[in-house]
């Protein structure tokens, strides 16, 4: 199963979320295979939606990293789920 959200842009870094934010991911850094997955900030960590349990980054928030990006997704917005 993946999560994609209809329409992209270029993003914010994922120190810029807050804790509970849904999000895009429009850059991630050598794995393209990212963009367009839904994530979630929960604390320090983001959890990918859509994929294994273990798929999840703890601390990755507190990381000053700029090639790691996301659309920050506003109320009402559609997430597509496809098996």
């Amino acid at each position: 199963m993946t999560c994609s959200v209809v329409n992209s842009t270029r993003g914010r870094r994922l120190s810029e979320m807050s804790d509970g934010d849904m999000g895009e991911v429009t850059m991630w850094q050598n794995r393209p295979d990212m963009i367009g997955k839904v994530v979630q900030r929960y604390a320090d960590g983001i959890i990918v939606f859509g994929v294994y349990s273990g798929n999840c980054y703890p601390n990755i928030c507190s990381e000053s990293c700029n090639e790691y990006r996301v659309r920050i997704l506003k109320k009402g917005e559609i997430i597509v789920v496809d098996n």
